[in-house]
């Protein structure tokens, strides 16, 4: 089958998104191999055609709905106008939109350097709670703020976890 109708294309789009093993990677089955191509397998009977084929067409399907993705995108940055604004008149756009919240990035894992970095932020900031505010004298011409040398660095709450 080389020729594509859109009625077949949206049918076809329709299939991919039941199948979310290849195409979200939070599903279980994602980076599973045979159970990927067993799904092609399966979306290739239900459209009478082979799984390659299929695979093509998906594969151009989502090319054509990234470059519509980034037309709408771009068309909404500050400074357009209302009739400046592009909305996609791309058939399979809105079939496709599923996939807008996939690249969403995922909450991150604490790490102990965060955590670090935490303890030291919420020490600083109690210290500055602790002591109050004193009016400063106008300086001298001359800075007594000497510069920090290693010493300073290693013992800072941040870099006690790095050995030197």
């Amino acid at each position: 089958m080389d020729s594509w109708s859109e009625e077949k294309i949206l049918c076809l789009i329709n299939v991919y998104k039941i199948k979310t093993l290849l195409w979200d990677p939070k599903n279980e089955n994602h980076f599973k191999k045979n159970l990927k191509e067993d799904a092609w397998r399966e979306i290739a009977d239900e459209m009478e055609t082979t799984a390659e084929q299929c695979k093509k067409k998906i594969i151009s399907l989502l090319a054509s709905f990234r470059r519509e993705k980034n037309k709408t995108k771009q068309g909404t940055s500050t400074g357009k106008g209302r009739d400046e604004v592009y909305c996609s008149k791309w058939f399979g756009y809105e079939a496709f939109r599923f996939l807008e919240d996939r690249d969403l990035p995922r909450k991150r894992l604490a790490t102990e350097l965060d955590d670090v970095n935490e303890a030291a932020l919420s020490s600083e900031q109690m210290e500055q709670k602790a002591i109050p505010e004193t009016p400063t004298l106008p300086s001298s011409s001359k800075s007594t703020k000497r510069s920090k040398t290693k010493q300073d660095y290693v013992s800072s709450p941040i870099m006690m976890h790095f050995r030197f």
